[in-house]
């Protein structure tokens, strides 16, 4: 997902990092695909908005253009979120809103190796223009804005040229198989690649006896 969306050269994409998705229960405080997009040394991307109440409340305390050492995921190393040490410079802060257009926290918008990073106190997800407005951004400036959902709403799909869904680990993943069962039966699909429909439909028959 990352190296398509970088190849493509038209138009706003947006990619959905599918498994910190928050309109499914996900916190939204991952740094993976930051950190992919970081690796990549792209530029012209926004990646938004990731949840660090911490990190918000030290850059709030910043001005605009000052620089800052920051430390997203302190201590966490997961699949998702890995604890990522960054020298920003702080561009902006905005308000945060939810669902109902609520005011529900504050953000701010901080520069780090030419990407873009909205850090937030407040989980959130951003699907209208208004929601990337109130925080001072208009999402047309960038050539690619990594959302933490799982799809794209329509408001947003009226201003972008294509919308890429990234397999992402986590606890909304879409991908089945990264899903650590724990209590599952030894034979279950997705976490047993090989398994047969035959086979699944004895074990259903054996369980009704």
């Amino acid at each position: 997902a990352v190296d398509y969306s970088l190849a493509q050269n038209g138009g706003l994409i947006f990619v959905n990092d599918s498994g910190d998705n928050t309109t499914a229960g996900a916190w939204g405080a991952g740094t993976l695909m930051l950190r992919k997009y970081l690796e990549k040394g792209a530029d012209g991307v926004l990646v938004c908005g990731i949840f660090d109440p911490a990190v918000t409340s030290e850059l709030l305390q910043s001005k605009p253009g000052e620089k800052r050492h920051i430390v997203l995921c302190k201590g966490k190393h997961t699949a998702q979120e890995i604890e990522t040490g960054l020298d920003v410079t702080v561009k902006s802060s905005g308000i945060v809103c939810g669902w109902a257009g609520d005011e529900v926290g504050e953000g701010v918008v901080a520069e780090s190796g030419g990407i873009d990073i909205l850090i937030t106190n407040a989980r959130a997800a951003f699907t209208t223009l208004r929601h990337f407005e109130k925080m001072g951004i208009d999402p047309r400036d960038y050539r690619i804005i990594v959302l933490k959902m799982g799809y794209l709403f329509p408001r947003l799909r009226d201003i972008s040229e294509q919308a890429v869904v990234a397999l992402t680990p986590g606890q909304s993943t879409n991908d089945f198989s990264q899903i650590g069962f724990r209590r599952a039966p030894d034979r279950l699909y997705p976490a047993c690649t090989d398994i047969r429909w035959e086979e699944i439909e004895a074990e259903a028959k054996r369980r009704r006896l």
